[in-house]
This record gives C-alpha cells, sequence and structure tokens, in this order.
C-alpha cells in the first residue's frame, strides 16, 4: 500500500445518462455512472493526487461529446489532469477536423482507437488508419494502443511506419496471463522497445494466486525484455512522457 499519493494514468469515467455505450450490453454491471468521487471512494485508502482519464469505446459519433464532458469536469476537479480521448483514425486525413476539436481541451494529452475489437486484423495498418496516426507528431499527441497480445505482430508494424509518433501500449498487450502463457508475447515485447508501457493494472485482473506467480518480481521480469530503456508510466506533466528506467 503506497504511502504517497499517486497519479492515476489509466481511469475511466463513464456518463450513461448523456452517452452511449453498446458494448456494456454484453456487461450490464458496468452500464452505470462512473465519476471522479466514485474513484476516490473506490481507491480509499490510496491517496489520488492525479489522474488521466482513458476514452471508454463510446458510441460514434459521440467521441467528441464524451471529450466535451471530460473537460467540463476538469475545470471544476483538479485531479482530472489529462485526457486520452477517443478518435476514428481509420478515417485519414479526413479525421483532421475531429482531432482540432479535440485540441481545444487543455486536458488532451493523447487520443486512443480500440484496436483490440476490430474483426480486420489489419485494422491499424490499412493506409487510412496510419495517415491519421501521423496527424498526431505535429500536435505532441500520443496515441495508446489498446489491443490483445495476438495483434502484437501488426501492432509493432504500425509503430515502425510511425517513428514521429509516441506510443503508449496499454495493458502490456494483454498477455495470456491466467492460462501462463507468455510466448510469442515475451518475443514480440522485444521488438517493441519504442513504446511506453505503463507499470499496469492489468495483473490486479487475475487471481490472488497467479498474482504471487507473475508479481514482484515476476510479472515486470518479463518487462525487461522490451530492453534496458523500457519506460514505465506515460504521457508526462500528468500525461506528458513522465518515465522511469527499469533497472
Amino acid at each position: 500500500m503506497p504511502e504517497f499519493p499517486i497519479i492515476d494514468s489509466h481511469v475511466h469515467l463513464l456518463n450513461p445518462k448523456n452517452l452511449d455505450y453498446s458494448w456494456t450490453r454484453n456487461a450490464p454491471s458496468l452500464n452505470r455512472q462512473a465519476l471522479p468521487d466514485d474513484l476516490m471512494r473506490a481507491a480509499d485508502p490510496v491517496r489520488i493526487d492525479r489522474f488521466v482519464f482513458v476514452e471508454v469505446d463510446v458510441d460514434f459519433p459521440q467521441h467528441l461529446e464524451e471529450a466535451a464532458w471530460i473537460e467540463g469536469l476538469a475545470h471544476s476537479d483538479r485531479r482530472l489532469a489529462g485526457m486520452v480521448a477517443a478518435l476514428p483514425l481509420e478515417r485519414g486525413k479526413a479525421v483532421e477536423v475531429e482531432l482540432d476539436q479535440l485540441r481545444r481541451h487543455k486536458t488532451l494529452r493523447a487520443v486512443r482507437r480500440l484496436i483490440q475489437n476490430q474483426p480486420d486484423p489489419e485494422f491499424c495498418i490499412r493506409p487510412d488508419f496510419i495517415a491519421g496516426l501521423k496527424l498526431l507528431a505535429p500536435h505532441d499527441l500520443a496515441f495508446d494502443v489498446c489491443i490483445l497480445h495476438h495483434q502484437m505482430p501488426n501492432a509493432i508494424k504500425m509503430v515502425r511506419q510511425c517513428p514521429e509518433v509516441r506510443f503508449v501500449l496499454d495493458h502490456i498487450g494483454k498477455p495470456a496471463i491466467k492460462a501462463g502463457i507468455f510466448d510469442p508475447w515475451r518475443q514480440h515485447l522485444r521488438a517493441a522497445q519504442t513504446l511506453h508501457c505503463p507499470c499496469d493494472r492489468n495483473f490486479r485482473l487475475r487471481s490472488r494466486h497467479v498474482w504471487r506467480r507473475l508479481a514482484c518480481p515476476g510479472a515486470c521480469r518479463h518487462l525487461p525484455a522490451m530492453g534496458r530503456d523500457c519506460r514505465l508510466g506515460r504521457r508526462g506533466r500528468h500525461g506528458r512522457g513522465e518515465t522511469q528506467t527499469l533497472p
């Protein structure tokens, strides 16, 4: 239990009264309002000093409304210090108009387009998606990569096509932790050394038995596969590039 305030770099807030989340039909218990005060109550006794909101796969085209809602919350709650907004990058250069709208929000630090639920295995390496990604670099915006472990090869291809873009690997690429299967995920990490990788809540989603097997030093022993300069943390200034080098 940390004895100091923390910055939580990956928080989901929901507003089902005004926004639609079709994915909650398969998870009805999650179709409920979640606000900053709910986070603080759930985290108690750990004190969260600041946190970064990460988009929640709201139904398109409500992603701009979601971002505006979060920006409004940030105006009244200083703890909400950064936002990772949704953006349909597969629209290519045509999405720049929406990107310009998002950039009006002072909390914007990065964008995300979920890859994990896409039926097309080449979704993230299509020319239009790559063109959309490249719009981020001139504005110093990162891209959050949310994939399942078997999608790692194409995610690496995506990263290599956009060397000017900063990438954050969400949930360390979601390896099959519960099943205890770490290859070829581990080999893929070695090829992903340009990714920022938050030391991740993914481990906390599994059973206590699995946690004991993997964590301290178990879980993090796999992260050095990314190289000695694997960076833990993410978008410093409460979202832009605050990193820590593995020993």
